[in-house]
């Protein structure tokens, strides 16, 4: 997955945003965002976001989004994002077609932080990737070779 340009990023405020949540079994949380939830210009995506502070060589680099929505009815009140997937795709200005299948991907993105104020709710989030940043000494000094690429994948997502 490739992160969207910045002619792409540019882009953005004038097509349709749809952000959907999944847990982290890929199940949906039946939780869509469209633009008319989302307050005006809240909206970014960051494609050079060093995870956290420290910047050594070798530590992740992912794209980050932040967005907030409207929740006058109050449907999320206590509800904790932490934790969540989103997957955020995006629908051309001009284009004449309705059907979600037909919207680009954007990408998938781990929500980090969720937080309310009266009736905003912000959010972050890190490009799902950043799931694979680990130690690679810890790592690699703990695996046992022969080993299979798909192994390794495995023992990453753990």
């Amino acid at each position: 997955m490739f992160p969207p340009s910045n002619k792409e990023l540019y882009r953005i405020g004038n097509n349709e945003i749809s952000i959907r949540f999944s847990d982290q079994d890929g199940q949906s949380l039946g939780i869509d965002f469209r633009n008319s939830d989302l307050v005006q210009g809240s909206f970014s995506i960051n494609v050079s976001t060093s995870n956290g502070d420290n910047t050594s060589v070798g530590l992740g680099i992912a794209a980050m989004v932040t967005f907030k929505i409207l929740d006058y009815d109050e449907m999320f009140v206590g509800q904790d994002f932490k934790g969540t997937i989103v997957n955020i795709h995006l629908k051309p200005a001009n284009a004449e077609y309705e059907e979600f299948e037909n919207y680009s991907y954007i990408g998938k993105y781990y929500i980090t932080e969720s937080k309310r104020s009266k009736d905003i709710i912000s959010f972050t989030g890190l490009d799902y990737l950043i799931k694979l940043d680990v130690k690679a000494y810890d790592f690699f000094n703990s695996l046992t070779y022969p080993i299979t690429l798909g192994r390794v994948l495995e023992l990453l997502e753990t």
